[in-house]
């Protein structure tokens, strides 16, 4: 679970925005409040230990206290929360992707808003909205419990066909499960594992976009998550028998 207990108030001590194109790497010492963000874009990385967190666009992360760790980051847009709970909340980044994340965009647009404009009041509102926006997870991560997980894993890989930065393997940690067990009910679900499924989809893409013979196999490549022309050759010619340029 994203947040482990849902019966908590906060206090939203900080509001900020980002916008960076650049690669960064940014060492974040142990601070003494949590931080929730939501990437609008994003190919971003944290590095905690030994441990590796994926955070991509359209997610949002959570920050416990008292943690060191390391952002690895480019073509970066997000909103930062800055807030104390009333109680501990874990000790781990965790990310969460939402479904209908335009709601979590507007949320946390006004959570912005309302902090620049400090009107009367202004942090209570803030308060207010940051309780709102963790209710939605809750309600959420509480409806994916109960959901297919395969489903679900299957619509982490289609919306990140075109990511040549996307790891399959950072799914299960997403979710809260294991890898194994994952794949076993994503074999059962779909006949093929949660790797083999983004390559089809991805060779999906790649021969809809030929079709129109409008991309090059360059462009092509990029569209479908590969950043190496040759190798996006390789896996086309092995799934479909034949080069792309000859497709």
């Amino acid at each position: 679970m994203f947040f482990e207990k849902c019966d908590f108030a906060v206090n939203v001590i900080d509001v900020l925005e980002f916008n960076q194109q650049k690669k960064v790497v940014v060492p974040t010492k142990a601070r003494n409040f949590w931080a929730i963000s939501y990437r609008h874009n994003a190919e971003t990385y944290f590095k905690t230990g030994h441990k590796t967190i994926e955070a991509l666009s359209k997610s949002i992360a959570i920050f416990p206290a008292g943690l060191n760790y390391t952002r690895v980051a480019r073509n970066e847009n997000m909103t930062v929360v800055h807030f104390i709970p009333t109680i501990n909340l874990g000790d781990e980044i965790k990310v969460f992707y939402p479904e209908n994340y335009v709601e979590y965009e507007k949320c946390f647009d006004r959570i912005f808003k309302v902090w620049q404009r400090k009107d009367i009041a202004y942090n209570i509102k803030c308060n207010e909205y940051l309780t709102r926006l963790i209710y939605m997870i809750c309600c959420e991560q509480t409806n994916l419990q109960n959901e297919n997980i395969a489903k679900v894993c299957a619509r982490q890989i289609e919306r990140n066909i075109s990511n040549f930065e996307f790891c399959v393997g950072n799914i299960p940690d997403n979710m809260d499960i294991s890898g194994v067990y994952l794949r076993k009910k994503f074999k059962e679900e779909y006949g093929i594992s949660p790797l083999e499924y983004l390559t089809e989809k991805r060779m999906e893409k790649a021969a809809a976009l030929l079709e129109t013979n409008y991309f090059s196999v360059k462009e092509i490549a990029k569209r479908c998550g590969f950043e190496n022309e040759k190798y996006f050759s390789t896996v086309f010619k092995k799934h479909f028998g034949v080069s792309p340029s000859k497709f």
